[in-house]
């Protein structure tokens, strides 16, 4: 689903809908322009050629929602072969008690903290800022057509809307289980059904965690457009603050050929071997612990790390399974507090959250008292 800053709707006299593209695809080649262009480039000069795209006259909402649609078919790296947060700490405790004043003071530095870590000055000055998200290049891009971005994002949008709805209330001409599954995931569900036609109908319940709800309800919905025949009706309170409830209405006739789910999502990975076992060190890596316990430097720990056949996510100085990281991102969706981050953590086991908790994007405002200070995502 869309971001709720870029999801675009109109309201009128108790109505609402996502704003769609129908047949324009302009903006579309010209989104998937900027990105082939920027491929083998760093993520701050693609930034920078999207915002050139809003100032062409676009709304930004509709660039930024086009862009978030490519972004689950994007790979980028890290060209790091140290942890920066450990390359960080290193230089500078190494330059604490000395004066820099000339570039040759500062490469002395780096070459004797690269022998340290068997790296080399030009590797460790790439490291040193390589977790920042500017820094990260764009390695590859599944490239859709024009008009399978539109859709995309058209379904996007509508997941998105869907994602606030108090109820929805769906007629399909199956008879089919596998979408009322699917709906008993979203909400409570009532089913009746003959060799005619099914009604479902899904009440749900007040949520602080729309992402988690809006994953389902993409599964519901990608699903229902399988379907030979639907009519969908979802009474929606948007935004959350709004008390008025807007009726938001859909059929395969009228939303149908606008509408497709993109079969495709990606992460950034360490590809480690193609074996489907258990990871031997565990399904999360917090890779200075891990080098601690061995005795062995960071980068020693990765070499060994990556001698095994498993794949993880590479979250900048902390390795986590797919499904882990999955299941990580559920659980600190709506957390607002340091408090609550870290019994959501410990729930999935994580014991030192506070580097997981960064790696995985937050930012900690640091209070008294120490618990509640406040935690957010950028």
């Amino acid at each position: 689903m869309l971001p709720k800053e870029h999801m675009r709707v109109f309201r009128r006299k108790g109505t609402i809908k996502p704003i769609l593209i129908e047949d324009n695809t302009s903006l579309a080649k010209t989104m998937i322009s900027v990105y082939r262009d920027n491929v083998g480039r760093k993520r701050g000069e693609l930034n920078d050629a999207l915002s050139d795209c809003e100032e062409l006259g676009y709304d930004f909402r509709l660039v930024r929602g086009l862009a978030s649609v490519i972004e689950t078919r994007v790979v980028y790296s890290v060209n790091s072969k140290v942890p920066p947060i450990q390359a960080r700490e290193m230089v500078f405790k190494e330059a604490a008690d000395k004066v820099i004043t000339h570039e040759q003071d500062r490469m002395e530095i780096l070459r004797k903290v690269s022998q340290c870590l068997e790296v080399t000055t030009e590797e460790l000055d790439e490291s040193l800022y390589g977790d920042l998200e500017e820094e990260q290049r764009l390695d590859s891009f599944k490239e859709p057509t024009a008009e399978e971005l539109n859709k995309y994002y058209n379904f996007a949008n509508t997941v998105a809307l869907l994602a606030y709805s108090k109820q929805i209330m769906i007629k399909f001409n199956d008879d089919n289980t596998g979408l009322q599954y699917l709906a008993e995931r979203i909400g409570e569900t009532s089913f009746t059904g003959n060799h005619l036609i099914s009604s479902l109908s899904i009440k749900l319940g007040a949520t602080n965690r729309l992402s988690q709800r809006g994953s389902r309800i993409d599964e519901f919905l990608s699903s229902l457009l399988k379907q030979r025949d639907w009519d969908l009706q979802a009474e929606i309170v948007y935004p959350q603050r709004n008390k008025k409830i807007c009726v938001f209405k859909m059929s395969k006739t009228n939303y149908g050929h606008l509408l497709e789910s993109d079969p495709i999502q990606e992460e950034t990975v360490i590809e480690i071997g193609g074996i489907k076992k258990k990871p031997a060190y565990g399904d999360l890596i917090i890779i200075e612990d891990f080098a601690r316990k061995k005795g062995i430097t960071e980068a020693k720990a990765l070499r060994q790390i990556k001698g095994e056949d498993h794949k993880y996510v590479d979250l900048g100085g902390v390795l986590v399974t797919e499904p882990k990281l999955k299941g990580l991102r559920e659980v600190l969706d709506g957390v607002t507090t340091l408090e609550e981050a870290r019994l959501q953590l410990k729930s999935q086991g994580v014991n030192n959250f506070i580097p997981v908790l960064q790696a995985l994007g937050y930012t900690i405002e640091w209070s008294k008292p120490r618990n509640l200070s406040k935690v957010y995502r950028l």
